[in-house]
């Protein structure tokens, strides 16, 4: 992946943690796929064993363009989907 789209996913990151939109960052065909329950937990999570989970996204982009992010509950999971071991 180029510098270019990691500096654009880790802007588009912390714009949604601001609550905002990344539009620029997003094909019009956009698609999110959840490989887990654990994405769909709802609630509100506090204090230092509040965000216990490590999630892995896998993100496919055609030209500029981000078209696909799949989420994973377990990393390892991500990089077997991507052809790498751990």
């Amino acid at each position: 992946m180029s510098q270019e789209r990691i500096d654009r996913l880790r802007a588009a990151y912390e714009a949604f943690s601001r609550g905002e939109a990344a539009n620029d960052l997003l094909a019009h065909d956009f698609r999110l796929h959840q490989a887990s329950s654990v994405v769909d937990t709802a609630g509100a999570f506090e204090g230092p064993d509040a965000i216990d989970n490590r999630i892995a996204h896998v993100w496919t982009f055609r030209d500029d363009k981000a078209i696909r992010n799949v989420a994973y509950e377990e990393p390892a999971d991500a990089l077997k989907a991507v052809g790498l071991a751990e």
